[in-house]
C-alpha cells in the first residue's frame, strides 16, 4: 500500500509539472502571436484620438511613478498577463530602492495599433542622456496596461 501511494504521489508530481510547463508554453505562444500581429506591415489601423490619449496617459503615469518612486502605483500599470511579471517586479523593486531617476518624456508616437494592442515608441531624457524606448501595451478589462518595456536605443 505504501509503495502504491508513493508511486501515485510521484505520478501526481510529474503530471503537475507537465501541466505547469504547458500553461507556460501557452502564455509564451500567446505573447508571440500578439507580437506577430502587432508587427505585421500593412495591417496597422488608424488609432482613434481617445485611444491615443489613453495610451499617452498610461506612458505619462509610468514616467511619473518612476520620478515619484511610487512602486505600488508603478506596478499597477503592468498587465497581469505579461510574461515574466514576477521578474519585472523584483527588478523594479531593486531599481526603486537603489536609484533616484528623473525621466522627461520628449517624444511620443504610436507605431502600430490593432484594436486591443499597440506598440508605442518614445524618446526620453534621463539625467543627461536620451534614449528611445518601445512599450508594448494591451487592453486588460477595458484599460490599457503595459506588457513590455524595452530600451531600443541609447544616445
Amino acid at each position: 500500500m505504501k509503495r502504491f501511494l508513493k508511486r501515485l504521489g510521484i505520478l501526481g508530481i510529474i503530471s503537475f509539472q507537465l501541466c505547469g510547463c504547458s500553461l507556460q508554453e501557452k502564455a509564451k505562444k500567446d505573447t508571440t502571436k500578439k507580437e506577430e500581429t502587432i508587427h505585421k506591415e500593412g495591417k496597422n489601423e488608424p488609432i482613434p484620438k481617445e485611444e491615443e490619449q489613453a495610451i499617452r496617459k498610461l506612458i505619462d503615469s509610468y514616467i511619473q511613478t518612476i520620478n515619484e518612486k511610487n512602486f505600488e502605483g508603478h506596478m499597477a500599470l503592468f498587465s497581469t498577463k505579461s510574461l515574466g511579471l514576477e521578474d519585472t517586479k523584483a527588478q523594479k523593486e531593486a531599481e526603486f530602492k537603489n536609484k533616484n531617476k528623473k525621466i522627461e518624456l520628449l517624444d511620443f508616437s504610436v507605431r502600430n495599433f490593432e484594436g486591443e494592442y499597440a506598440v508605442v515608441e518614445t524618446k526620453e531624457k534621463e539625467e543627461s542622456a536620451e534614449k528611445k524606448v518601445r512599450y508594448t501595451v494591451g487592453k486588460e478589462d477595458g484599460v490599457w496596461k503595459i506588457e513590455e518595456v524595452r530600451v531600443i536605443e541609447k544616445g
